[in-house]
């Protein structure tokens, strides 16, 4: 109890989806939880994932379960996972595969019921195994401050309980638990680093484990100081929905390094929701994108995550889009005077339109983009260009970028290739292949946010000049 007012695990009333895999652990905690209940009017529901791996040894754990669900008079909620066929698939370790098909599960049966909490029965020895993990892996105060009592919705109230404790809590309250074989399993670090490791320090001082959890302990307070550093220093990533993030590279250039590696977990756990399969060593990969040379690049991440940077902005993406077999092939015509909605990705688009005007501009080319700092379409904004129709060769249309374009822009000499306006311009390279190029017959007349071509300008007897806009929506 002391560890739940501690850090603020519950309030009355709370709905609360316990975790039972029918070890101690979790069943000491399912216990405890329950004789809470009427003091805090809690709604607690059990939720056991059989992981599909020890054959009739998991299905005594579920009988066990359904009979303490049943003792209880809890609801309980089931789930079979092909966990080997999702490593499989995700190339992953079964380990790793195990954590994420349970976070998913869980999760899943926390929204469906309605709950604001999901108690696990990690424990202080738990903690400090973590922590020596993460130590001989390589790991930041993040990584070493262990298991946090509470992310999320996932609250740990056994956080501070040690395993003697718990067993001891299960002996007296006469309650039947489950031990799982593969604990003793020797080929997983963490049974080597309990079964093992620990040992062989407890024989060079004796209080060793509580040396530890002190030092994980101090380690997450100052994390958490961090994170809170770093959310206010650095404030939160644009969001794009289930696509990913998006920030701007100089905002992160003028933090500190630390800083930087504690902003892009605390980001990236926000929107995933956990940060499996992250390491310190990735982190790093994603700061070198950021603070490297390269304008234009990509790294891979854990998860099927890219990160990408575009110039002065970077991104964080669950999949790089399928290049389209027709990406060059899409032309519209755009009617003078008229209006056409050219597409630019799924999610935006851009509005060209035509019309003649009753007098002469000022200017008779178009306002370059500046090619600044900034993401494309705060940098592009509204453009336009004047051109002379009596001058056009033909039916004015939209269409793609095409290997081998060139334009011949008005006040330079000679032609020039689009590839290399669109570098100039720092358009994103996914962006290229769907950017607007109005053409007439088959000349190109006006890339926005670039020049028109020279032959297409304004001259002083023009009766009818013609005034295109690009507007990003």
């Amino acid at each position: 109890m002391a560890a739940i007012q501690r850090h603020q695990m519950l309030e009355p009333g709370d709905g609360v989806v316990v975790g039972l895999s029918g070890g101690p652990d979790s069943v000491a905690l399912g216990h405890i939880l329950l004789r809470l209940r009427p003091e805090l009017d809690l709604q607690l529901y059990l939720a056991h994932l059989h992981h599909g791996l020890r054959g009739q040894s998991a299905e005594r754990d579920l009988a066990l379960i359904q009979a303490l669900a049943e003792k209880w008079q809890l609801p309980l909620a089931i789930e079979r996972a092909d966990v080997r066929g999702l490593a499989r698939r995700r190339k992953l370790s079964l380990e790793e595969a195990g954590r994420e098909a349970r976070h998913a599960f869980l999760e899943g049966t926390r929204s469906s019921v309605g709950a604001r909490r999901i108690a696990l029965g990690h424990h202080a020895d738990d903690a400090i195994e973590t922590f020596l993990i993460n130590l001989l892996r390589g790991a930041a105060a993040g990584g070493l401050s262990g298991i946090p009592p509470v992310r999320g919705a996932i609250i740990r109230p056994l956080i501070e309980s040690t395993r003697p404790a718990i067993l001891a809590y299960l002996q007296a309250h006469q309650l039947p638990w489950r031990e799982d074989p593969s604990n003793r399993d020797l080929r997983f670090l963490r049974n080597r680093i309990r079964h093992q490791l620990l040992p062989e320090l407890e024989a060079l001082n004796p209080g060793v484990r509580k040396v530890l959890y002190r030092t994980l302990t101090a380690l997450f307070e100052e994390d958490q100081a961090l994170d809170w550093a770093a959310e206010k220093i650095l404030g939160p990533a644009a969001v794009k929905g289930a696509e990913g993030l998006s920030w701007p590279r100089e905002r992160l250039l003028a933090a500190p390094a630390g800083l930087r590696l504690v902003w892009y977990r605390r980001q990236i756990e926000r929107w995933r929701g956990h940060l499996l399969g992250f390491s310190q060593a990735h982190l790093l990969a994603l700061d070198a994108l950021v603070c490297g040379p390269r304008p234009q690049a990509e790294i891979h991440l854990p998860g099927g995550l890219r990160a990408r940077r575009s110039y002065e902005n970077i991104e964080l993406v669950t999949a790089k889009p399928a290049p389209s077999s027709t990406a060059s092939e899409l032309e519209l015509m755009l009617p003078v005077p008229g209006r056409v909605i050219w597409p630019l990705s799924k999610s935006q688009s851009a509005s060209i339109t035509a019309e003649f005007a009753s007098e002469p501009p000022r200017f008779s080319k178009a306002r370059p983009m500046t090619a600044g700092k900034g993401d494309p379409q705060s940098r592009l904004g509204h453009c336009h260009a004047w051109l002379d129709p009596d001058r056009l060769p033909g039916p004015v249309s939209i269409r793609r970028f095409r290997p081998g374009d060139r334009i011949q822009p008005l006040g330079l000499a000679g032609t020039r290739k689009l590839k290399d306006v669109f570098m100039e311009l720092k358009i994103p390279s996914d962006l290229r292949k769907v950017w607007p190029v109005i053409v007439a017959g088959s000349e190109i007349v006006w890339v926005p946010g670039y020049r028109i071509a020279r032959r297409f300008k304004l001259e002083a007897d023009c009766r009818r000049p013609l005034r295109l806009d690009f507007h990003w929506q």
